[in-house]
């Protein structure tokens, strides 16, 4: 980046910390009316308001915290603070001032309630959902978010059983039956998903009130499980009407290509298949409607599609781009998943050196949030990265980290998984018995 370009992409910050410097040393500005106060409040909560429509969360902060410094406890002022730090990951920060405006404003419990999942604080979580679903009655809304919460915790049969009364309390709603669909996607039941998102989608096509975004994100998660059947001329067939119908503007557009891209490659296809990663990634153009993580996914799709053709010198170029393009990705915006894909583009190309730095960078922030589940790939594919360069007891010591992560977490398969990767760990450091007590661990865990 040139000097001056680095100036340039600074500047709000210098705004905001130089506007902040005068207001403390001018004796003018300290001994302002209250109308003057209210003035400077007003500019400042427009200032961070416009930085959050921006995606510049840190310059939203130091703006929204100089307005609730003029109006503390302000409720505009800290909710434009609570998208601030779910933006940023920083959910320590972020539960009280949402627990503030659950009990002044009488809200919704349900965003108290994923935070605490992001926190890895289930038990809390669990009495949060029962408390909302209490205040907000058996809603298919409220059904199909404990569902979720159920399913990403480790309780797939609760799960079920969530999105089972999410259709029944309401059997006119297309909803229900879609992410009924998206539960049994999860779980790798494609056959049973694929009539769930069927029959949701007569329901969108028979109601004019339907939007064309709604028709494409079900048509998407349709395309998916019949591509997962091996269907792929099908799953191509929905793709091309998705494109065909979806507005030029959709934010999902980019995701369909990608789809689309997937299913030329598995078909084998290469010229179709690049065409159409690099349409995707095109699409996420300057100026475009794409989501950003959407953006880095495209690039990831076409760099693994260039790695499995060989070409290796194209994948690691289009790999750089996806980093940086990653930088645009909040956290709130999915961030971890992203970049845990973009590990896996680097492990694919043999890049230890990409590969580690990403993991290592992870760290730190992973230990302010040690049981957010979408970050539990990081203490395993590290401790990929360590064994494969002969660093036995480090690696063990990420896979016991995440053994625990993932115990917390109820998440019993992928405990299992971990367990089984101690195992070989064990094995290559001549520790046969703690291996054998690791695999015997890991087959309790999976059942008969």
């Amino acid at each position: 980046m040139s000097t001056s370009a680095a100036i340039l992409k600074a500047f709000p910050l210098l705004f905001l910390f130089g506007f902040a410097a005068a207001a403390a040393g001018s004796p003018e500005i300290e001994k302002r009316s209250p109308a003057a106060e209210a003035a400077d409040y007003d500019r400042w909560l427009a200032l961070g308001k416009r930085m959050l429509e921006q995606g510049k969360s840190e310059e939203a902060e130091v703006a929204l915290k100089k307005a609730l410094a003029l109006k503390p406890g302000d409720l505009s002022a800290e909710s434009g603070l609570i998208e601030v730090y779910d933006e940023l990951g920083r959910y320590e920060e972020e539960l009280p001032l949402l627990r503030r405006r659950v009990e002044v404003r009488k809200e919704s419990l349900y965003p108290l309630a994923q935070l605490y999942v992001h926190l890895g604080r289930f038990e809390e979580a669990k009495r949060t959902f029962a408390q909302a679903r209490a205040i907000s009655g058996k809603t298919t809304k409220a059904y199909i978010q404990e569902g979720y919460f159920d399913l990403y915790s480790g309780n797939s049969d609760e799960a079920r059983k969530d999105m089972e009364n999410g259709i029944a309390v309401d059997t006119a709603s297309p909803f229900g039956y879609h992410h009924m669909g998206t539960y049994l996607s999860d779980m790798g039941r494609y056959s049973e998903a694929e009539e769930y998102f069927r029959r949701a989608l007569r329901m969108l096509e028979a109601d004019p009130r339907a939007s064309a975004h709604q028709l494409l994100h079900t048509r998407m998660w349709l395309s998916e499980v019949v591509q997962s059947q091996g269907r792929h001329s099908e799953a191509e067939a929905i793709l091309l009407e998705c494109l065909e119908k979806a507005p030029a503007d959709d934010e999902f557009r980019p995701h369909v290509l990608l789809l689309l891209a997937n299913v030329y490659a598995s078909e084998g296809d290469a010229f179709k298949a690049q065409a159409a990663y690099e349409r995707g990634v095109a699409a996420c153009g300057v100026g475009s409607a794409c989501d950003p993580a959407d953006a880095v996914a495209a690039l990831i799709g076409l760099g693994r599609f260039q790695a499995g053709r060989g070409r290796r010198d194209e994948a690691q170029a289009t790999a750089a781009r996806a980093a940086r393009a990653a930088e645009g990705v909040s956290i709130g915006g999915g961030l971890f998943g992203v970049l845990g894909d973009l590990a896996d583009l680097y492990a694919s190309l043999g890049d230890v050196r990409n590969g580690e730095a990403l993991h290592r960078r992870l760290l730190p922030m992973r230990r302010t949030m040690p049981f957010n589940p979408e970050l539990d790939w990081v203490e395993t594919g590290l401790a990929g990265i360590d064994a494969a360069s002969g660093r036995l007891h480090e690696a063990e010591d990420l896979e016991r980290r995440a053994i625990a992560i993932r115990k917390h977490n109820g998440e019993r398969t992928k405990e299992a998984d971990a367990l089984d990767a101690l195992a070989a760990l064990y094995e290559k450091d001549g520790k046969r018995r703690a291996a054998d007590e690791a695999r015997e661990r890991a087959r309790a865990l999976r059942g008969p």
